[in-house]
């Protein structure tokens, strides 16, 4: 349950921005997009859970949870030898979107209260610290087989991955 509300809030927030469509950010369990994409899909994914620093000692339970964000824009098909041309051309383009979801996202408290009011009925206590940004992937250059579409020579997008880390939850044993 934990994992999942935050994976929503995480959604939810970012469809909130004027940047994206509802359709066009989802929570999925990789970064590669669904067939019949637009320009843009963001993939809001699951990363790791590991302990926090009371591990499970005294009736705690302390876990910190990650998020991944996975924005993947399409381009006009190039051929490979153009790569040079697509990376230059539509990198600033990438870095707004990434830009805007790191900043909607990276310690905003109002995400952990939005994954909190989703576990509320579970009770047993909520998030204590938000999500915190650790940094992006490099930008990859992928091929049309990332869209479904026939695979060949030709670039069909860009992809980066951001990385948020460290929220935080803690549960009293039952």
């Amino acid at each position: 349950m934990s994992e999942i509300a935050l994976l929503t809030a995480v959604r939810n927030t970012i469809r909130a921005l004027s940047n994206f469509d509802d359709n066009e950010v989802e929570i999925e369990p990789d970064d590669k997009p669904p067939q019949n994409v637009g320009k843009v899909f963001v993939a809001v994914m699951p990363g790791a859970i590991t302990a926090g620093n009371h591990h499970t000692a005294g009736g705690v339970i302390d876990k910190m949870y990650a998020v991944d964000v996975a924005v993947t824009m399409r381009v006009p098909p190039t051929p490979y030898d153009r790569r040079r041309n697509v990376f230059i051309d539509n990198t600033e383009g990438m870095q707004v979107y990434t830009g805007v979801i790191e900043l909607a996202i990276d310690f905003v408290y109002q995400v952990i209260t939005d994954a909190n009011t989703i576990i509320a009925g579970g009770g047993g206590g909520g998030f204590i610290h938000p999500l915190l940004f650790e940094g992006y992937t490099p930008l990859a250059i992928v091929g049309a087989e990332e869209f479904q579409a026939r695979s060949g020579e030709a670039i069909a997008g860009l992809r980066r991955t951001i990385q948020f880390r460290n929220a935080r939850r803690m549960q009293t044993r039952s």
